[in-house]
Parts: C-alpha cells; sequence; structure tokens
C-alpha cells in the first residue's frame, strides 16, 4: 500500500530510520570512502590499504556483501581520494593524488573490473567527485577553486574525413610571394 505523501513538511523530530544491517565491510581496514550504486546493488569502499573494492549487495541478511573486484594499481601504489559511480552504474571513476600533487582520473568497468581509460589532470588536488545522473559528463572540483568537467572524446573525423591527428605540433614556414603568402609544412 502506498503511503501519500505528507501534507506539510515533514519536522526533524517527525523523520525516523533505522539502521538495517551493520556490518565490518570485509577486507577493507579503516575505510575512507563510501559510494552506493545508483541501484543500490554495487558498494564501493576504498581505505587504507590503497585498494578500491566493489561489492555486491545482495537482501540476504546472512551475507549481505560480496566481494566482486579488487582495483588498484599497483605501479603508481598512490592512495585513492575520491570515487563514485557513474549515473547509469556502468563505470567507476576514481581519483588518486600522484606526484607533485598531480590529479589523475581512472576509469573502471564495474561488470569485470578492467580499467577503461586514465584521465591526467593539472597540477591541483581534487577535493570532490561527481557523475552527472543522465549524461556522460564527470565533474572534479579542484583544489584551485575551479571545476573541470570531463566528457566523451570528440571524433574528429566523423566532422572532416580528411581529418589527420598529429603526434606532436607541426612546424611551418611562411614565405612572402608576389601574390601573398606561402605556408610551407
Amino acid at each position: 500500500r502506498a503511503v501519500p505523501p505528507p501534507s506539510r513538511p515533514l519536522r526533524r523530530a517527525e523523520v525516523r530510520a533505522a539502521c538495517v544491517h551493520r556490518l565490518a565491510v570485509p577486507g577493507a581496514p579503516s575505510c575512507r570512502g563510501l559510494a552506493l550504486g545508483r541501484t543500490s546493488a554495487t558498494l564501493h569502499a576504498h581505505g587504507a590499504d590503497r585498494a578500491l573494492r566493489l561489492y555486491t549487495v545482495s537482501s540476504a541478511p546472512a551475507a549481505p556483501l560480496r566481494l566482486a573486484h579488487t582495483l588498484a594499481d599497483p605501479v603508481a601504489n598512490a592512495a585513492w581520494v575520491h570515487a563514485c559511480f557513474s549515473g547509469d552504474g556502468e563505470y567507476f571513476p576514481a581519483d588518486r593524488s600522484t606526484t607533485h600533487d598531480r590529479y589523475e582520473l581512472c576509469l573502471w568497468h564495474v561488470d569485470d573490473g578492467s580499467l577503461a581509460d586514465r584521465l591526467p589532470g593539472p597540477r591541483v588536488g581534487v577535493t570532490g567527485l561527481s557523475w552527472h545522473l543522465a549524461r556522460s559528463f564527470l565533474a572534479a572540483s579542484t583544489s584551485d577553486g575551479l571545476v573541470d568537467m570531463w566528457g566523451p572524446r570528440m571524433d574528429w573525423k566523423a566532422f572532416a574525413p580528411a581529418f589527420r591527428a598529429l603526434e606532436m605540433n607541426a612546424v611551418y614556414i611562411e614565405r612572402r610571394t608576389k601574390i601573398g603568402f606561402l605556408v610551407v609544412i
């Protein structure tokens, strides 16, 4: 039976909550961050051991959490600072601060735990991370007071079929002719 909405705003004393389960997060010593997926079927925890853990959440009271993936980067071995889920729950971005206070966002697939992409940021720290609920945009608030917006990469060949991406900047020389300028690449 559906409960009708209240006819007036609830007062603080009228809001009641109940703790359904209180349990230790397996394998996550001193948990520093939690995020619950949009459908509440996936839980993320990261702790002092520099590993990200994804759990599947079930309604069974005997075993409400089951470890699905342990995500870590043994090369950089940097501490994870912030993490969240994408709006559709397919991706899991996490931020880590690397050397020289430069941040890097790692984008993981939730289904198989594989690394989808690395997004290197500028030389600032990240103070918060949030994914848009309906679109493919990721916002990272930084320590310099700005917000970095990450979105899908553009495929410029779709706009100009003759487009050619360069590995580095091309050097060209402009020479003056009788008619005008001649560009030599």
